[in-house]
């Protein structure tokens, strides 16, 4: 399996993280502990929050493509 390659779990994450993100930057703005989310505009806070879960996606199957023992390798028959 190739990790630089775009999967299902990446098409699927960048198309949810938008609408996810606008609905947190809402829910945001109406916790006062949060109330910082106010001063982000959407232009950037959508982009950039659906580029970091893209990235934690990345990195999560590193992660766990890094604990799965990898498969003995065939040897290739070369003629001589």
């Amino acid at each position: 399996m190739n990790l630089s390659k775009a999967d299902e779990s990446m098409m699927i994450t960048g198309i949810v993280a938008p609408p996810v993100a606008m609905v947190a930057k809402r829910t945001g703005q109406t916790v006062p502990q949060l109330s910082v989310i106010k001063a982000i505009p959407d232009v950037a806070f959508v982009p950039g929050a659906t580029i970091l879960a893209l990235i934690a996606i990345k990195l999560t199957k590193r992660m766990a493509f890094k604990n799965i023992p990898s498969l003995p390798q065939k040897e290739e028959d070369t003629p001589s």
